[in-house]
């Protein structure tokens, strides 16, 4: 019996062994295995980070611009004048005689010349006087008050008193 007890006591020593190797892996394990439950496996990291956006604005500014007067309103409401001396045959006659538009030509604009800008309507108002050549000596002249009024898309509209 003795030694059935040694053998028993040495089969226990064995058991236990391996019972003391089996525990500390079946608790490994099972906590890794709790861990793995427990745990989320992804991994949120917050970072601020500075970039840099291009935008496109539009600004509105308002600017003063030098402007040629005499070349933006008078030269064209002159053309436009002349135009119509073109057209218009009862202006191509002084002292009851008849003119070319090679004979006439404008002698002089008044010093007072007048331009009211509104919108898209620009009118500007002036005195003309045309001279019309009879020979090498002798000329006529009249004088004239006009109003040529510009609208935008439109013929311009031109009134001579």
């Amino acid at each position: 019996m003795h030694k059935m007890h040694k053998q028993l006591k040495t089969k226990l020593k064995m058991e236990n062994k391996n019972l003391l190797i089996v525990l500390p892996i079946l608790a490994l394990l099972l906590g890794g295995l709790l861990t793995y439950t427990a745990f989320p496996q992804k991994v949120e990291v917050e970072k601020q980070v500075e970039v840099e956006k291009l935008v496109n604005v539009t600004v509105d500014k308002i600017v003063n611009v030098p402007l040629d007067f005499t070349a933006t309103y008078i030269t064209p409401a002159m053309e436009e004048f002349m135009k119509e001396v073109d057209d218009d045959e009862d202006l191509q006659v002084c002292n009851s005689d008849e003119f070319s538009m090679k004979e006439i030509s404008l002698k002089k604009l008044s010093d007072v010349q007048k331009v009211t800008v509104d919108d898209d309507k620009t009118t500007v108002e002036f005195g003309a006087t045309l001279k019309y050549k009879q020979d090498e000596v002798k000329a006529c002249y009249n004088a004239f008050a006009v109003t040529v009024t510009f609208e935008e898309d439109e013929k311009p509209v031109v009134v001579i008193a």
